[in-house]
């Protein structure tokens, strides 16, 4: 509710409290990563998104998002590989 509110500060320490209580929550740091891109903190968006693969290597949404920042980061390569790692796990993408 709290990002949905742009409340954005508040629903990263909520994000930290979650991954807190459970280190392997992988939706924590995917929201978290969504935040800092809206925030345009590019690359802690990514290493959210990477910790999400990490811990959750077919969340074909993280590969997607993940994908998105490298695009505004004008990443075209890298961005492609992980449009193409999230269409592998989920063609709907």
């Amino acid at each position: 509710m709290l990002y949905d509110q742009k409340k954005l500060d508040n629903a990263i320490a909520m994000y930290q409290k979650a991954i807190e209580l459970d280190p392997k929550y992988a939706g924590a740091y995917y929201n978290w990563g969504n935040v800092l891109y809206e925030q345009k903190k590019y690359d802690d968006a990514i290493a959210k998104y990477q910790k999400v693969v990490e811990l959750d290597p077919k969340n074909a949404i993280a590969y997607n998002n993940w994908g998105v920042v490298l695009r505004e980061l004008n990443r075209y390569d890298e961005a492609k590989i992980k449009f193409d790692k999230a269409r592998e796990l989920d063609p709907a993408q």
